[in-house]
C-alpha cells in the first residue's frame, strides 16, 4: 500500500495492587496519500472489585479527517468529525457520548497552529437525568 502510513497501538495494564484491576486499549490510525485520514479507539477495564453480573467499563472512538491545502501560502488544513462512547465507567448503566468538530490551520512560517473546535458531551445515568454540555474551544499551538 503505497503511501499509506498506518500507527496501531496497544496497551495493557494488570494492577495486582489494586484488587487485580486490568484494562487493555488499543487503538488504529491510518493516513492515505489523498489525505483522508481515520482512527478508531477502543478499551475496556475488567475491574475484579465490581458487582457479579456487572458489564466491564468499556469505549470506542473514531474519528475521520481530511487535510488539504486550502490556503497554501499559509500551510496544511485539517478538518475532522469524531464520535465516541462509553458504558458503565463511572457506575453501572452510565451512558457516555461525544460529538466534536475541528479545523486546525498550519502557520509554517511562524512554526504554530491555529486550531477551533466544537464538542458535545452526553451522560445519561440510570438515577439522574443530565443536560448536555456543549464546549467550543480555540487557542494556538507554537512550535519552538
Amino acid at each position: 500500500f503505497v503511501g499509506i502510513k498506518t500507527m496501531p497501538a496497544l496497551a495493557y495494564a494488570n494492577w495486582s495492587a489494586v484488587d487485580d484491576f486490568k484494562l487493555v486499549y488499543g487503538s488504529f490510525s491510518v493516513l492515505f496519500p489523498v489525505c483522508l485520514n481515520f482512527s478508531l479507539a477502543a478499551g475496556s477495564q475488567d475491574p475484579e472489585t465490581q458487582a457479579a453480573g456487572d458489564d466491564d467499563p468499556m469505549f470506542w472512538w473514531a474519528k475521520l479527517g481530511w487535510q488539504t491545502k486550502m490556503f497554501p501560502d499559509l500551510g496544511k488544513t485539517s478538518f475532522s468529525v469524531d464520535y465516541g462512547e462509553a458504558d458503565d465507567f463511572g457506575s453501572q448503566g452510565d451512558e457516555f457520548e461525544s460529538v466534536g468538530v475541528a479545523v486546525v490551520q498550519k502557520l509554517d512560517d511562524w512554526g504554530t497552529e491555529v486550531f477551533v473546535s466544537g464538542r458535545n458531551y452526553s451522560l445519561k445515568q440510570p438515577t439522574q437525568d443530565y443536560q448536555d454540555i456543549f464546549v467550543f474551544v480555540s487557542g494556538a499551538r507554537i512550535k519552538f
